[in-house]
């Protein structure tokens, strides 16, 4: 059925539960995840640095939440207009209290920013694909947990200990121990996530040893890209 009349969110959502994986999008294309404030930005720096074209979804979502965005005004009559600061902008802070306290506003919310999120990041793996990269990353803090697994060849799981994770929230990010609890449960394990995930990063040590453990990654992933046989191991 041809639907004549949509909205820019139904055609959102609509382009989210139909997609498949869009013969313009490149070839391979590599998922990042991870524990949250385990690793994963400077894990994709890192491989930025080698050549890998990535995009992190967090950027989009803050890009979708611009002052005078259409959707920034659809969580202000969810969640309030205490969620904006003085200039306009999104205070991702108190969006996140918000959700956290209210599971059915969390739901509300996903609903709304997870389509426009993936028609963003949809529109970047076109422009790639445009620009001849066949090969790109990336970086989805819920890559498992909302299935978007399935739009890529293969999974990076950046993993830290949950008790790390904890003092980065609250001492980087300025959370309260229980916000940063929170968070930490809407995320899958990092066990779970190590057995779904293709190749396992664990950023347990130090900034050496991490950059030591993504280069031997990315020869990983050279060799699978260009079908060598490696199986599915963990650092």
């Amino acid at each position: 059925m041809l639907v004549t009349h949509m909205s820019s969110q139904d055609r959102h959502t609509s382009a989210l539960n139909n997609a498949q994986h869009p013969t313009d999008w490149p070839d391979f294309r590599l998922g990042i995840t991870g524990t949250i404030a385990g690793g994963k930005s400077t894990v994709c720096n890192l491989l930025k640095g080698k050549g890998l074209p990535i995009i992190d979804t967090d950027r989009l979502a803050r890009d979708v939440v611009s002052p005078g965005a259409n959707i920034l005004q659809k969580l202000v009559d969810i969640l309030g207009p205490e969620i904006l600061l003085a200039n306009g902008a999104a205070d991702r802070k108190i969006i996140l209290e918000k959700i956290l306290a209210r599971p059915e506003d969390r739901k509300q919310v996903e609903d709304i920013l997870h389509p426009a999120i993936f028609t963003r990041m949809s529109d970047w793996l076109c422009e790639q694909k445009s620009l001849g990269n066949e090969i790109v990353a990336v970086e989805v803090p819920l890559l498992f947990e909302k299935g978007w697994n399935r739009f890529f060849n293969l999974a990076l799981a950046v993993l830290t200990p949950v008790s790390t994770a904890l003092q980065r929230l609250q001492k980087k990010r300025g959370l309260a121990q229980e916000t940063a609890e929170q968070l930490l449960k809407l995320q899958m394990g990092n066990e779970q996530k190590a057995q779904l995930a293709d190749y396992v990063i664990w950023n347990d040590g130090t900034e050496k040893e991490l950059k030591e453990k993504v280069d031997v990654f990315w020869r990983w992933l050279r060799q699978k890209i260009t079908g060598g046989q490696a199986d599915s191991f963990e650092l």
